[in-house]
């Protein structure tokens, strides 16, 4: 059973034997350590919102649901298509259902679909997903600290806020849950071992040509070389 500060954003919990999700969630300390929580619930049957208040010692069953592994496929606006990539079975969840997931979802990506009573209700997103940048203004040269925040457009057509550093082409983390940005991507080119490789130390090459370097040591020193020349971009969220 949860309890009602268990009852998160995207909790999923059973209330009449339906299943609802938590789509907000506040809570309200009382005098003498008691508390209240407010939440609003989405019936993942028929999309409506529920109100509900619950008191500290409050039991609430959880939805048994299941999970499956799924590919998603297209959508046609009022209804989203995934398959099972080893039966090919196909599934359909109505656009509402799908809700803010939609903004994450790209065609081919592999997700997990839950189901209740064998009816497809939520689709379960990772916590955190790389999307790249597709559009976000340049900002004044040497304006680029990560105080700095400007809107970025990712591939999904989800729109962020950044840090000035962030460019078009830019590869991100952000947050499912809160929508907001993690870090930048780094990428190590293979492009650059080569002229790395003149750095390492000599013991770490082996074979009776010196130049001839390990790829596993080159890529160590490459991704070191990037983490001194781009901090972790991470920005404090208040």
């Amino acid at each position: 059973m949860y309890q009602p500060t268990d009852l998160k954003k995207g909790v999923i919990v059973q209330l009449d034997g339906k299943p609802y999700r938590v789509v907000d969630y506040n809570q309200k300390v009382m005098g003498r350590g008691g508390s209240i929580v407010n939440v609003r619930l989405k019936n993942l049957i028929d999309g409506s919102v529920l109100p509900k208040t619950f008191k500290g010692q409050d039991k609430i069953e959880p939805a048994e649901v299941s999970t499956q592994s799924v590919q998603y496929l297209y959508n046609d606006g009022d209804t989203f298509y995934f398959m099972d990539p080893t039966s090919f079975e196909q599934f359909e969840l109505a656009a509402d259902l799908v809700d803010s997931a939609k903004d994450y979802l790209k065609e081919g990506d592999t997700l997990s679909l839950q189901f209740f009573d064998g009816k497809v209700i939520n689709v379960e997103l990772p916590k955190n997903l790389y999307l790249q940048v597709t559009y976000t203004e340049d900002v004044v040269k040497g304006d680029t600290t990560s105080s700095v925040l400007k809107d970025a457009t990712l591939e999904t057509g989800l729109v962020v806020k950044v840090p000035a550093f962030i460019k078009t082409g830019d590869v991100i983390s952000v947050d499912t849950a809160s929508g907001e940005y993690r870090e930048r991507k780094k990428q190590c080119p293979e492009s650059s071992w080569e002229p790395l490789s003149s750095r390492l130390p000599a013991k770490v090459r082996y074979g009776r040509d010196s130049t001839h370097t390990p790829r596993k040591a080159v890529y160590f020193l490459c991704r070191v070389m990037f983490r001194l020349e781009y901090p972790r971009d991470v920005i404090k969220t208040t």
